[in-house]
Parts: structure tokens; C-alpha cells; sequence
């Protein structure tokens, strides 16, 4: 049974001929925003606009505030909470990446397109949403089509129905994103975190420090701010041990919105 499952759950994520041609497509250009240094310029200023972003960190920075995020927070805690949740971690990371592939590649955000950003928050169960609901006000429509394709998951009515029921493991996911998104829409700077979720028993800690750290983009951009700005500046701060991977107990909590 569990074998069935899991070649059903692979089926799913990875789709048709044409789908992999489509996400082929898609990585293709998410690699090329990467590469094109204006584009990201742009998508930065409208986040700054939008009130969701500060002083722009320099591309180092960024890179390594990525990294730090990643490792010190977002692989961490998704490995406390599918523990807690008794499911496979590196399986669904898996078949996340099999199922959009370009949702995956930029853990910042600048180079992806709406439509990629959208399709990770309807796949992967967030307790916080925010940072990746703020990022879609790089988009004149973004948060538009995130309610409308949240509004079509909830009806059992969205062209990918089977593979994201296949792939989200909360049923009732889309509904409180919806309703959280509502929130955020209706007031960003109280509602900045759009929660669906609490954190499961145990997680609380390590998950707390990181959304309040990491969990919008003015606060992930406040943080690579403080790092060093040139790649032989942070190898002479990490001779002096003062960069590592930060932890709940290296850091205090962020208090930028």
C-alpha cells in the first residue's frame, strides 16, 4: 500500500510529457531573471514600494543571507515539523521539487515569476505565509490570482487538483490561506505574518526565532544588511568567528516588519 501510494504521489508530481516540458520552460527563465541584474533591480524597487522591503543589500548579501536562512532556519524547521507531523521529510521534498522545480531555485524570491511563487504557496502547507505573499506584491496582480486559485482549490475545481491534494498533507490548507490572505490584504503591517497554522508541540522555539527573523522580506533584508558586504570581508569575519549559521541562541529576535 505505502508503495502504491508513494508511485501515485511521483505520477502526480511529475506530470505529462507537456507538463515537463512547461516546467522545463519555466526553469529556464527563472534562471534567466537570475542572470539579469536589472530585472531583480526592478522587482526590488516595487517591493520597496510596496513598504516590503528597505535599503537593498548587495548581491552578496543576499546570497549569503540566503544561505543562512536556508541552513540555519528552513531546513531545520521542516525537518521538526514533518517529525512532528510522522512524515517522510525527504520524501515530500522530493516530489515538491519534481512538481515545480522553478519554485524551488531561488530561495529569495527576486527571480521568480508570479505564477511560480503562487504555485509554491498552494503546494507546500505554510503556518506563515508572509514572505511569500509579500513577494507577490512585486506583481500588479499577484495577490489577485493567488485568492483566485485558492478560491478554485477550495471548490475542487483547480487544473492541478490532483496533484496538489496529492502532494498538500492539511486539507483544509487552501482554506486558511485564503482567509489569512484576506487578512494580510486588508491590513499588510498587523496581518504581516499571515498565519494558517500554529507551530505542532516541540517546534516552537526554532520556528518563533526564524519567522520573526526570516518570515518577510524587509525582515531577511534587514538581516543580510548586517552581514559582511564582499566575499573576502565575510572570509575574514568567519577567521574571526564572527559569521556562522545563525541559531535561536546566537541571534536576538528581528523587530522590522
Amino acid at each position: 500500500m505505502i508503495l502504491f501510494t508513494r508511485l501515485q504521489e511521483l505520477r502526480s508530481a511529475t506530470g505529462s510529457l507537456s507538463d515537463l516540458r512547461r516546467k522545463a520552460s519555466d526553469a529556464w527563465r527563472t534562471v534567466h531573471t537570475l542572470l539579469d541584474a536589472q530585472e531583480r533591480n526592478d522587482r526590488y524597487a516595487r517591493l520597496q514600494a510596496a513598504g516590503q522591503a528597505g535599503p537593498r543589500p548587495t548581491d552578496w548579501q543576499l546570497m549569503l543571507g540566503a544561505s543562512h536562512m536556508m541552513m540555519g532556519y528552513i531546513l531545520p524547521s521542516n525537518v521538526e515539523f514533518y517529525e512532528a507531523y510522522e512524515l517522510p521529510h525527504w520524501w515530500s521534498q522530493l516530489i515538491r521539487v519534481l512538481d515545480e522545480p522553478s519554485a524551488m531555485m531561488d530561495p529569495i524570491g527576486l527571480a521568480i515569476s508570479r505564477d511560480m511563487v503562487i504555485s509554491h504557496l498552494v503546494q507546500v502547507v505554510h503556518s506563515s505565509a508572509g514572505y511569500d505573499v509579500a513577494l507577490l506584491m512585486m506583481f500588479d496582480d499577484g495577490i489577485d490570482e493567488l485568492k483566485r486559485q485558492l478560491q478554485l482549490l477550495c471548490a475542487g475545481e483547480h487544473p492541478r487538483q490532483e496533484a496538489l491534494d496529492a502532494i498538500v498533507e492539511r486539507p483544509e490548507y487552501h482554506q486558511r490561506l485564503l482567509a489569512a490572505v484576506e487578512r494580510f490584504e486588508a491590513d499588510p503591517v498587523r496581518e504581516w505574518r499571515v498565519d494558517t497554522f500554529e507551530a505542532p508541540e516541540g517546534c516552537h522555539e526554532l520556528y518563533d526565532w526564524g519567522i520573526e527573523t526570516f518570515g518577510s522580506p524587509a525582515r531577511l533584508f534587514e538581516y543580510c544588511r548586517r552581514l559582511p558586504e564582499t566575499p573576502s570581508a565575510t572570509a575574514a569575519a568567519w577567521f574571526r568567528g564572527q559569521v556562522a549559521i545563525p541559531t535561536p541562541s546566537t541571534l536576538p529576535l528581528a523587530q522590522s516588519s
